[in-house]
């Protein structure tokens, strides 16, 4: 009896998939590089807020950013999809609607984060949800301040209950 071995794949094709292989390593690795970057840009942005709040425009880093500079030490989104079971998206949505209400610089949405209903507001959560202070995330605090900017954040989907109710009382 004899066995037959299957005919290999001709060199050409092995070499096509091996290139094919090799760029899709370095794409993996490119995005993996773009991840790390905007993770360092968050933090370098958080330093920057200390020395006083930039007048730039308002993207994912620096509302990422301002939260993290005010309220520190809290669970928050990250560049990271692997890392990043936090809500994946919404942060995309809080700042579509603050964009479409003419909330486009840094200095706005600072404003709106440090204000002190919002600070209160999130105290007034935490005693809703049983929870510490401390322990409140940022996608609350990010509704609860954008409210303050727009009354779209309350269309938001997500954005219902006892955080809804207080939202509403900030809206202006």
């Amino acid at each position: 009896m004899s066995t037959r071995l299957a005919p290999r794949a001709p060199e050409i094709i092995r070499r096509r998939f091996a290139a094919s292989a090799a760029a899709l390593e370095l794409i993996e690795r490119e995005f993996t590089q773009l991840r790390e970057f905007e993770s360092q840009l968050i933090l370098d942005r958080v330093d920057a807020l200390g020395e006083g709040v930039p007048n730039e425009a308002l993207d994912r880093a620096w509302f990422i950013a301002v939260l993290s500079a005010a309220y520190p030490g809290r669970q928050t989104w990250s560049p990271v999809p692997a890392k990043d079971n936090f809500f994946r998206g919404l942060e995309l949505e809080i700042l579509s609607a603050l964009k479409a209400s003419g909330f486009t610089a840094v200095p706005q949405w600072h404003s709106a984060v440090v204000d002190s209903r919002v600070d209160e507001a999130t105290q007034a959560y935490a005693l809703q949800q049983g929870i510490a202070y401390e322990d409140v995330n940022h996608l609350p605090i990010a509704i609860l301040a954008g409210a303050l900017a727009t009354a779209g954040i309350l269309e938001l989907e997500f954005v219902d209950g006892d955080l809804a109710d207080l939202a509403k009382t900030l809206v202006t």
